[in-house]
């Protein structure tokens, strides 16, 4: 049936927005007191060939923060990184 299948869409699409929603408020809850850096300029100038459609001088980034997918995954297999549009969270320091 083509009603079902539709619903079924809709109720996907709408959990992939909740959920991409709470990521990213628990990711500047928990990483509000971090310094947000910009990209240095020569890494920008490198950059652009490669991401001509993206507006790189707005790109900030965080070292050794906390990822909200690591608050639920057990085990070896955390997360190193994440992007949520112009903001890259890092897990490391020293980027």
């Amino acid at each position: 049936m083509i009603i079902p299948g539709k619903i079924r869409d809709m109720v996907g699409c709408l959990a992939g927005w909740i959920i991409y929603r709470v990521a990213k408020l628990l990711a500047k809850l928990l990483n509000r007191t971090k310094s947000k850096n910009r990209l240095s300029k020569n890494t920008v100038l490198r950059m652009q060939q490669l991401f001509p459609m993206i507006d790189l001088n707005r790109v900030r980034y965080c070292e050794n923060a906390k990822l909200p997918v690591n608050l639920i995954r057990k085990g070896t297999k955390k997360m190193n990184a994440m992007t949520l549009r112009y903001m890259i969270s890092f897990t490391w320091t020293n980027v």
